[in-house]
């Protein structure tokens, strides 16, 4: 949907010069968003949450398909709720327990790092980049011509995210758009004192993998793990404030991108982006966990790491264990 908002905004402001009309014409997908929301089935977890156990069963019947066993996955969910009720925890004590930290700082400083890495940035100055980076291709154009390629690629995500396994595709795609952004950073190195560069395609390769690989595995597997990370009872909490502090960064990022390209070049601007995406890279590969195949149940039990059951067991342990000499 982001990338087929970006076409549609490319598009209209290509041939609407006044940007109040622009302005209006955005009200258009944003009403057709807010109708198809009410064809959306409800969360069977909020469902079970609310006591509404056999509304749940018919929304994870719709959710998985007619013919999928949802038994199991259920009763997990039930089961669930029934250790936190007996736990007797409040939304406040969650919000400060492991139980949002950890996700927290695993999925939620990812967001924040991506900020700095000027995905969000190549959205907003896309113009401006074709323009300072020496693109043959009209830079009016241009946008147009990346986010089509990027809309065909987001159908060709939902395949790819059934088939490939999320974290080695995570972090295929984070190396790839890091290559990318150092490419452009390069190309425009060795070109900055050329009025007329050769090989003006490159600039638009560049940009065009960044949102390629972007939509096609990164930013699909990190809003999959904000969704399947944080519990039930404070899920809507901390994407909340995951999304707060996320565009908190997004605004600074974007804010001083034309700073730093006074400060540091067009070029070094973007060897930056590429080197903080491989710090993405590193830290992905140490705080994202795999979670492909498995419910929401597991994957919450997952994230909050083995520490506090290996506490559980060890306590359960003493307990049961009689002292001999």
């Amino acid at each position: 949907m982001f990338a087929l908002g970006s076409v549609y905004t490319y598009i209209t402001g290509y041939y609407v010069t006044s940007w109040r009309v622009i302005a209006w014409l955005q009200m258009l997908p944003a009403c057709l968003l807010g109708i198809s929301v009410f064809f959306i089935p409800d969360s069977p977890y909020w469902l079970v949450e609310k006591g509404r156990q056999e509304d749940a069963r018919r929304a994870l019947i719709r959710l998985r398909g007619s013919s999928y066993d949802i038994e199991e996955e259920f009763l997990e969910i039930v089961n669930k709720k029934i250790a936190k009720e007996a736990m007797g925890r409040s939304v406040m004590e969650t919000l400060c327990s492991r139980v949002f930290i950890v996700p927290f700082l695993r999925i939620g400083a990812l967001m924040m790092i991506t900020q700095w890495a000027g995905i969000n940035v190549i959205t907003s100055y896309m113009v401006n980049i074709f323009m300072e980076s020496g693109s043959s291709i009209d830079p009016a154009i241009a946008p147009i011509l990346v986010c089509t390629i990027q809309q065909v690629l987001a159908l060709v995500s939902t395949a790819v995210l059934r088939v490939s396994p999320r974290k080695p595709l995570f972090l295929f795609c984070a190396t790839a758009i890091a290559c990318a952004l150092a490419g452009l950073g390069t190309y425009s190195y060795l070109t900055q004192h050329d009025p007329e560069p050769d090989h003006g395609w490159v600039p638009v390769f560049c940009v065009v993998s960044v949102n390629a690989f972007r939509t096609v595995g990164f930013m699909a597997v990190v809003q999959l793990l904000l969704a399947e990370s944080f519990p039930t009872e404070i899920r809507a909490y901390a994407s909340g404030l995951c999304g707060a502090f996320t565009a908190v960064n997004m605004f600074g990022a974007t804010k001083l991108y034309p700073y730093c390209v006074d400060w540091l070049g067009f070029h070094g601007t973007f060897w930056m982006y590429g080197a903080v995406m491989l710090v993405e890279v590193i830290y992905g590969a140490i705080s994202i966990p795999e979670n492909k195949g498995q419910s929401l149940v597991k994957t919450e039990e997952k994230m909050i790491n083995s520490e506090e059951k290996k506490k559980a067991d060890y306590k359960s342990y003493n307990n049961e264990t009689p002292f001999r000499y």
